[in-house]
């Protein structure tokens, strides 16, 4: 959704510069999906068959756990690949510098390097996740918000934040 620049206005802004392996730290630690249930699942169902098939073959056994193992991991790994296309098609770019602005009504995200410029309204914010340096929002269709502790810290605007999304995201589970 673009919209004009001058109608949007900010109440809080912070920079973030990440590369894709803190994409891809951040995303390990924030991704719980349905679809890492379903890794979990087959990961103990292959447990399982191993049990029951111990007493007869443990080769075979070990073999298909690690299968199972395997595949989840597999899995897992294209489902975070995904997300970091998603968050800015790093191609060829060693790092990202976005620009996050919060709104009244809405949160703009700005590529600093290539100038594109996203909006999203408080509502589609369905998760909000801490980790030990990042606070991540992500919508419903899987797009994710990466906020810096350390920048909102640095600019004491770390409170003023906190206050602005638990009042504005509503969906916040």
């Amino acid at each position: 959704m673009r919209r004009n620049e001058s109608e949007f206005e900010a109440l809080l802004e912070t920079e973030i510069t990440i590369t894709k392996d803190r994409i891809n730290k951040v995303l390990w630690k924030t991704m719980i999906t349905k679809g890492t249930i379903i890794y979990a699942i087959i990961v103990l169902l292959g447990i399982i068959v191993s049990m029951l098939g111990i007493l007869r073959d443990p080769v075979r056994a070990f073999f298909w756990v690690t299968i199972c193992l395997l595949f989840a991991i597999f899995l897992h790994k294209r489902e975070v690949n995904k997300q970091v296309h998603r968050m800015g098609a790093l191609e060829g770019v060693t790092e990202l510098r976005l620009g996050v602005s919060f709104g009244k009504e809405k949160i703009r995200t700005k590529n600093l390097c290539r100038g594109n410029v996203v909006y999203l309204y408080y509502g589609s914010i369905t998760k909000f996740v801490e980790t030990n340096d990042y606070y991540v929002l992500q919508t419903n269709a899987k797009d994710n918000i990466i906020v810096s502790k350390f920048a909102l810290i640095e600019t004491q605007q770390e409170d003023e934040f906190l206050l602005l999304i638990k009042k504005k995201c509503k969906n916040v589970k």
